[in-house]
């Protein structure tokens, strides 16, 4: 579990980096695809590791709230990556109005983000 935050902190590293990084497009853009990747492969990294089987069924945690609030908060948070993506696209071809929204979606984006990382971390069974 300690290697998992780790992980986790260094993409938010990464994140702040990015958006630090936000006037550069390419670098910004290249940052938040490899972002992406990592949330979306991280999931699977979990599922090596750990023993959800022996945690979610034997255990009959499937059915929690925390489990089903993390599943949510994960599934809006690729959610708003397609939305950010179609957003970001639409600036790169320099549609002005499109600049607000996705500095909004870029909120919402953090905001879930921690979100996600906050249930997470209440799933942990012990560091």
């Amino acid at each position: 579990m300690q290697m998992s935050i780790i992980l986790v902190l260094a993409s938010f590293l990464w994140l702040f980096a990015a958006i630090l990084l936000r006037k550069w497009h390419a670098v910004h853009a290249g940052m938040m695809m490899l972002l992406l990747i990592f949330d979306l492969l991280f999931p699977i990294y979990l599922y090596a590791t750990h023993d959800w089987y022996l945690r979610l069924v034997t255990h009959k945690e499937l059915l929690s709230f925390a489990i089903w609030a993390h599943l949510i908060f994960v599934l809006s948070l690729y959610a708003v990556y397609v939305l950010q993506i179609i957003s970001g696209r639409k600036m790169l071809q320099d549609i002005e109005p499109e600049r607000e929204t996705h500095k909004m979606q870029a909120r919402a984006f953090v905001v879930l983000r921690v979100f996600v990382f906050a249930t997470g971390a209440l799933l942990m069974e012990s560091i």
